[in-house]
């Protein structure tokens, strides 16, 4: 069993999505102000499930694979975590985003504001 089973949390959504790209989708799990994910490669499909970001209160995220952005493979973020008002979007390299890499920002807090949904999918 993937390590992503967890007992269901009440108030918590799960959809299953697949990336434009078309080498990812994740499984991800929100409610109104938290959410986390776990990013499926679709090119091996016997691998878990990978945890893009563990789950924090009032932590919103949206994630969505770029195969070559700034020079190589990349994760595209839309979050409101640290304290982005009207969320940001960030990156990481593909390579790094899991063992605690640093994200940086491609449009900072407060300028995506009225987006009123998903900048990534």
């Amino acid at each position: 069993m993937c390590a992503c089973s967890r007992k269901p949390i009440p108030a918590f959504s799960s959809q299953i999505g697949r990336h434009s790209s078309g080498r990812f989708g994740d499984i991800s799990t929100h409610d109104h102000e938290t959410s986390e994910a776990w990013l499926i490669d679709l090119s091996a499909p016997a691998a878990d499930p990978t945890l893009i970001a563990a789950r924090q209160s009032g932590v919103q995220y949206e994630v969505e694979h770029h195969p070559a952005f700034n020079g190589g493979p990349a994760l595209i973020i839309r979050t409101n975590a640290d304290g982005a008002e009207d969320f940001k979007i960030v990156w990481s390299p593909l390579a790094t985003a899991f063992n605690g890499g640093p994200a940086a920002s491609i449009i900072p807090r407060g300028e995506i504001a009225g987006s009123g949904g998903s900048a990534l999918s």
